[in-house]
């Protein structure tokens, strides 16, 4: 399993969140903003090094209200299938299904899943 990132996900301000955390935290960078093809004004993901820290960034859209309880996640890439699923089977047994298990974009596998104590997470594996 790789690093644990802190994921942000907003309606449609990461970018502006992103810029406005680089004018504010010393050490801190955009390293990544990729604009979905057919709405470039908003973030398909971004990734912002905030003093060392990694942060991934996320736009839903105008049209979907993020609910906070799923708008800040934890982030976690898997190194394989097996790992993926030892990994989201227990959480979603007592937890939230949000989204998948399912191929997304350049992934084989993701998902959105709170645990049991209300804490979100997002698992991939390319």
């Amino acid at each position: 399993m790789k690093a644990v990132i802190p994921f942000l996900t907003f309606q449609t301000e990461s970018k502006d969140v992103m810029d406005y955390y680089v004018t504010i935290f010393p050490n801190t960078r955009v390293v990544s903003s990729v604009s979905y093809p057919d709405q470039p004004e908003l973030l398909m993901n971004g990734q912002l090094k905030l003093n060392g820290l990694d942060l991934y960034f996320l736009d839903m859209g105008s049209g979907d209200k993020v609910p906070i309880e799923w708008g800040i996640s934890l982030y976690s890439e898997m190194e394989s299938e097996e790992e993926f699923y030892k990994v989201f089977n227990p959480i979603a047994k007592d937890g939230v299904i949000i989204m998948g298990p399912m191929p997304i974009g350049d992934y084989k596998l993701a998902t959105w899943v709170t645990d049991k104590f209300g804490v979100t997470w997002q698992f991939t594996y390319k």
